[in-house]
């Protein structure tokens, strides 16, 4: 299988925009479940990094997609005719519901977040922004072609995903920052609220992925099919990761010294998993498709 520099620039582009989405998802997340409880933890300015990264990344995507139907170099990256075709096909609106879904994040991380008030306004605005953020994985390569009820169980599969992977940065960065009994209390509801997600998670990424996949030959014949098996094993590796800290690590917390960084440790090797889970759906969305 034959890998151009334009794919290469694709995939890249592509971390960029999960990374944005799930950091400022999860991010904002975090903030909330730390700060309802009246913890000072200011999550702001990762947010904001978060944003920018995935704006950038947003930008990028259209652009390098424009230059890989040009062929003509970087200079086809603003090829008046190609840039005119993709505005109006699915990939310009993918771009604009990622860009405004970015902006309404921005305006709840930048504003509200910043002055703790207005709770309420802050909700409805990040549920508006996520909800258009989740959205424009649907409008795109070979998952628009899916019927309505399918593409409504990959947008939440989607804002799960981002939910779990994008809350795993501050949770490290928690470990350092919160005391122990106060980021026992942390881990323990986000962990309430993990059991519930993970699992529904779970079920609609495999109920997506036997749609795409067709067949379970296809599962161990297509390279698709083991690109998406190599994507599970991660998942369960950071299944495990997640329950070590469910049933393990976040009781010690309160009874050894060490707490805090055995759990950091192993957040950090969850990161670690979650990248890879990252890089493996871009290859999964730009490489290989489900006709291999």
């Amino acid at each position: 299988m034959e890998i151009s520099p334009w794919d290469i620039a694709i995939i890249l582009s592509k971390m960029m925009i999960y990374i944005g989405i799930s950091g400022s998802i999860g991010g904002v997340f975090i903030y909330w479940l730390v700060i309802k409880r009246a913890y000072q933890f200011n999550l702001r300015q990762h947010c904001q990094l978060m944003l920018f990264i995935g704006v950038v990344g947003t930008l990028l995507n259209f652009f390098i997609q424009v230059g890989a139907f040009a062929e003509s170099g970087v200079a086809g990256l603003f090829d008046p005719f190609y840039n005119s075709l993709l505005w109006q096909s699915n990939a310009g609106d993918a771009l604009l519901y990622r860009l405004a879904g970015f902006i309404l994040v921005l305006i709840s991380v930048t504003k509200v977040m910043a002055i703790g008030q207005y709770r309420r306004l802050f909700l409805v605005t990040f549920v508006l922004s996520t909800l258009l953020l989740v959205r424009s994985f649907s409008v795109i390569g070979h998952t628009a072609e899916m019927n309505l009820t399918s593409q409504l169980l990959l947008n939440l599969h989607v804002l799960l995903v981002f939910w779990w992977l994008g809350s795993l940065w501050p949770l490290w960065k928690a470990c350092g920052f919160l005391s122990a009994p106060v980021l026992h209390t942390v881990m323990q509801q986000f962990g309430y609220y993990a059991s519930y997600i993970v699992s529904l998670l779970i079920l609609c990424g495999l109920i997506v992925a036997y749609q795409l996949i067709g067949s379970i030959e296809g599962l161990f014949l297509s390279s698709y099919g083991q690109s998406f098996l190599l994507k599970l094993i991660l998942v369960i590796g950071i299944l495990l990761i997640a329950a070590n800290h469910k049933l393990n690590l976040v009781a010690k917390l309160l009874t050894n010294d060490q707490g805090k960084k055995a759990l950091a440790r192993s957040i950090q090797w969850e990161m670690v998993l979650a990248l890879l889970i990252l890089l493996i759906t871009t290859w999964l969305t730009t490489v290989v498709g489900p006709e291999h």
